[in-house]
């Protein structure tokens, strides 16, 4: 008769209820079992022919010492047991008696009066017991019987997990496993109040935006045993909620159970779609190492990134993060990384984020000079037209129109190119602040002239 096969719905159905495996995982916990079980006899038989060219006689236990040995660090009146014996045996044709004196907690079974078997060379003697496993004698001091006892849970383990997957099995064989759904009942008034409140939790933290002003109601004091008052922790920050969102409220000294501040950062942990805010004063800036290192030891736990706010530019850092960048901030500048080679969609989300108010930077291979090696490009979006300058150290273009297609590709081709040694420009762009955005949007309407990207041309 042949076994039942499980159907493929009959095998979703034990993978739902976490069945999946399980028998393998039972067999792996017996697998190990019986190779640690394979190791301790091959010890046991090794150790029974260790000393074959020893001579053997018997011997007497003729003083067994227990001691009683105090516990270092140990509070209260805990020792440890220290056992000792001394065996007198005879050699061959001697008429002197020898001795054998050692200490383990292995001759605890020996008693007074107790015959031993004793091996002995010129300058080495140790005794040895039966092997109530095998029958072999072995020496004393060696406990394998302790692994065979530890080695029970996981053969009980091993079989606890493949006679419940054989069960489980046998129930999906027989239609009786099923997966419960979970049916909520839309009159419920709990569940409508927690869907309410979910989905207006999710509204809520899309709306808010770094640089915008929201009020901090902290929910307890902290710091403090006076209720009234709430102090920072530390005189580093204070946990509250902005309409049910959690937030850190960060650079202020005073007690406060009321703030109202500038989002200057968010935190984001890990697999995790809630935000939570970082407020302080307006104009606060805060790169995101100091956020960081004032509510570390509240979120060590978690792997989380704090985005701050730009300093002196206008964009939303958050959906810059959003397209793939990773932000580090440098001198009069933020450089956007991503490790791999952004998509031409990337690189396009990024440049539908700009005006003439952010100059975007990036080092061109695809450039030869006579003095230092490629160029800089200083590019600019306005009004849905691009311009771009090359530069280098002393001298500049003109400002040249761009089509946004070639600027998208130019920027792909460079993406793992730098030159200089600090390599600041290897996967990443820059952005800044454009100093005189009336002069870009006057440049933009009346460029000296087109770029077109000649890629046959190189630095070196």
């Amino acid at each position: 008769m042949s076994k039942k096969k499980l159907t493929k719905e009959q095998q979703e159905i034990l993978e739902k209820k976490g069945y999946k495996g399980q028998g393998i995982f039972g067999l792996s916990f017996l697998l190990i079992a019986l190779i640690i079980i394979g190791v301790n006899f091959f010890f046991r038989y090794k150790d029974s022919h260790k000393y074959d060219s020893y001579k053997c006689t018997e011997g007497t236990v003729i003083e067994r010492i227990v001691s009683k040995i105090p516990r270092p660090g140990a509070r209260g009146n805990k020792y440890d047991t220290d056992y000792a014996i001394r065996v007198e045996y005879y050699k061959e044709g001697s008429d002197k008696p020898e001795y054998f004196h050692n200490s383990d907690d292995a001759y605890s079974f020996l008693r007074r009066g107790n015959e031993v078997k004793v091996y002995y060379d010129e300058d080495d003697c140790f005794i040895a017991k039966k092997d109530v496993v095998t029958g072999l004698y072995v020496p004393a001091e060696k406990e394998y019987n302790r692994t065979l006892v530890i080695v029970i849970f996981p053969v009980l383990i091993g079989l606890y997990l493949i006679r419940d997957y054989r069960r489980a099995k046998k129930r999906a064989l027989n239609g009786e496993l099923k997966v419960r759904e979970m049916v909520y009942s839309r009159n419920d008034p709990d569940i409508e109040r927690q869907q309410r409140i979910a989905k207006n939790m999710e509204i809520a933290q899309a709306k808010i935006k770094i640089g915008d002003t929201v009020t901090i109601t902290v929910d307890h004091p902290l710091g403090s045993r006076d209720k009234k008052l709430y102090y920072p922790v530390n005189y580093g920050y204070i946990k509250g909620f902005a309409g049910g969102i959690k937030a850190y409220i960060l650079g202020i000294e005073d007690p406060v159970k009321e703030f109202t501040g500038e989002v200057v950062g968010i935190v984001r942990r890990e697999n995790d779609s809630n935000r939570t805010l970082v407020v302080s004063h307006k104009d606060s800036l805060y790169t995101a190492e100091q956020v960081m290192h004032r509510i570390k030891f509240n979120e060590k736990d978690h792997k989380s990134r704090v985005i701050v706010k730009l300093k002196d530019i206008g964009l939303d850092p958050e959906t810059i993060e959003d397209l793939g960048f990773e932000i580090k901030e440098g001198h009069v500048r933020y450089f956007l990384y991503m490790d791999n080679t952004p998509t031409k969609e990337q690189i396009q989300g990024l440049l539908n984020l700009l005006s003439e108010k952010e100059e975007l930077f990036f080092w061109n291979f695809y450039h030869w000079s006579g003095s230092d090696p490629g160029a800089y490009i200083s590019a600019y979006v306005a009004n849905g037209k691009v311009i771009v300058q090359e530069s280098n150290h002393g001298w500049s273009s003109g400002y040249k129109s761009i089509k946004m297609e070639d600027l998208i590709e130019l920027i792909i081709r460079n993406w793992d190119k730098d030159w200089d040694l600090n390599k600041d420009y290897v996967n990443a762009v820059a952005i800044m602040k454009t100093f005189y955005p009336d002069d870009i949007l006057a440049w933009i309407e009346k460029p000296t002239g087109n770029f077109t990207p000649d890629y046959s041309i190189t630095a070196w």
